[in-house]
C-alpha cells in the first residue's frame, strides 16, 4: 500500500523547480503553483466553500469575526506542530506493522531532493481525504454561517501555505521582507539544520518555541537530507 501511494505522488523522475519555465519570477512561481494538483484541489475546495457560504447568506457578524481571528491565531501553531510531529515523524514498529505516514515519507523525499517540484506540496491523496473531514468538523462544531466562514478562512490559509512553500524553494527572490525571511529560514531548515525553522507564515513561531535563531549562528547538521533516518 505504501509503495502504491508513493508512486501516486512521487514520480520516478521528479522535475526540478529550478528548471521549470519562469520560476525565477513571481509570475512563473504563480503559474507553477496553479499547475500542481494539490493547489488545484485546494482551490476547488475553497471555491465550493465560498459558494456554500454565499448560499447560506447572512452578514459577517461579530461572532464570525471571532472565528476568523481564531483561525488566524490557530493556523501558525498547527503549521509548526504538524511540521515537527507529523512531517518529521520517524518510522515506528507497531507489532508486525511499521507506522510510517504518507506525509512523513514524502517529506523525507523532500529533504533528500529539496529542489524537486512534486514533493514540495502536501500529497494530493491526503488533501482529497481531508476535504470532507474538514467540512464535516466545521459543520458539527458551529452553526452554518460561522462554520462556513471558518472553513473558508482555513481553506484559504492552506492554499496560501502551498504557495509560500513553493516560493521558498523557487529561484525567484521576493522583494517583500516577510517573504524573504520565510525563504531564508526555510532554506536554512533544508541546508543548515533540520531541527530549526519549522514555521512558515509566522517565522517568529520558531523563536517562541526555541527552534529559530540566525542561520549563521546555528550549528550545521550532517543530516539535513536524511533526517537521520536510514530507511525510506
Amino acid at each position: 500500500m505504501n509503495a502504491f501511494l508513493d508512486r501516486l505522488v512521487l514520480p520516478a523522475e521528479p522535475r526540478s523547480v529550478r528548471d521549470l519555465p519562469g520560476t525565477n519570477t513571481r509570475g512563473g512561481v504563480l503559474q507553477a503553483w496553479l499547475l500542481a494538483p494539490t493547489p488545484r484541489l485546494l482551490a476547488l475546495n475553497l471555491a465550493l466553500l465560498l459558494v456554500a457560504r454565499i448560499l447560506v447568506g447572512g452578514p459577517l457578524t461579530a461572532d464570525q469575526l471571532w472565528v476568523v481571528l481564531g483561525v488566524a491565531l490557530y493556523w501558525p501553531f498547527q503549521e509548526w506542530a504538524a511540521h515537527v510531529v507529523l512531517l518529521h515523524f520517524r518510522p515506528r514498529k507497531l507489532g508486525p506493522l511499521t507506522l510510517d505516514p504518507l506525509a512523513a515519507r514524502v517529506h523525507r523525499f523532500h529533504h533528500q531532493q529539496p529542489w524537486a517540484f512534486e514533493p514540495i506540496f502536501v500529497p494530493w491523496p491526503i488533501i482529497l481525504a481531508l476535504m470532507p473531514i474538514h467540512a464535516g468538523l466545521w459543520w458539527f462544531a458551529l452553526p452554518p454561517g460561522p462554520a462556513l466562514t471558518g472553513a473558508v478562512c482555513f481553506a484559504g490559509a492552506a492554499l496560501l501555505y502551498e504557495w509560500v512553500h513553493l516560493m521558498a524553494h523557487a529561484p525567484w527572490v521576493p522583494q517583500n521582507t516577510w517573504l524573504r525571511r520565510v525563504q531564508a529560514h526555510h532554506r536554512a531548515h533544508h541546508f543548515r539544520n533540520e531541527q530549526h525553522w519549522y514555521a512558515f507564515m509566522v517565522p517568529s513561531m520558531d523563536d517562541w518555541f526555541g527552534t529559530g535563531g540566525e542561520p549563521r549562528e546555528v550549528p550545521k547538521s550532517a543530516t539535513t537530507h536524511s533526517l537521520g533516518i536510514e530507511t525510506v
